[in-house]
């Protein structure tokens, strides 16, 4: 692997972490499992993209996370929790529709991934009981309906 495509995945897992979604919640096991799986499937989209679109969406994830130097003083993965996901919304915000897109390809991916993710569906399962006449019922946090 070369140190660009490392680069690159690095710059990707870390967009992909702070996309995952809270809901449903998680133990700590299960969401690092989670986590990696949906990681993994991310990376793999981003690996298989034809090399017309690989090669300057590489170029795009280095500049998301060079830029960020701009704003404040270091990297995207050398930021915060909190300075991330403000960049992530200001890439997801900007007029420009490159930025946009950037994050668009990943967030959607991510989204895929978790939601389809097998413990993920099965958490989802559990708080959705069937009705009479076949309609589901969610439950709120609290188990009633």
């Amino acid at each position: 692997m070369t140190w660009f495509r490392r680069q690159r995945d690095a710059i990707i897992t870390a967009i992909v972490v702070d996309l995952l979604p809270a809901h449903p919640a998680l133990d700590p096991a299960d969401r690092d499992a989670v986590a990696a799986d949906v990681v993994a499937f991310v990376v793999a989209q981003v690996r298989g993209l034809p090399e017309f679109l690989r090669l300057p969406y590489g170029a795009a994830s280095f500049a998301f996370d060079g830029l960020a130097i701009l704003r404040w003083g270091r990297p995207f993965r050398m930021l915060d929790v909190a300075r991330r996901q403000a960049y992530v919304a200001l890439w997801t915000g900007s007029a420009l529709g490159a930025t946009r897109n950037f994050i668009k390809l990943v967030r959607s991916c991510t989204l895929l991934a978790y939601y389809d993710h097998p413990t993920v569906r099965a958490r989802l399962e559990e708080s959705v009981t069937p009705a009479a006449g076949g309609a589901a019922v969610i439950r709120s946090r609290a188990g009633s309906a």
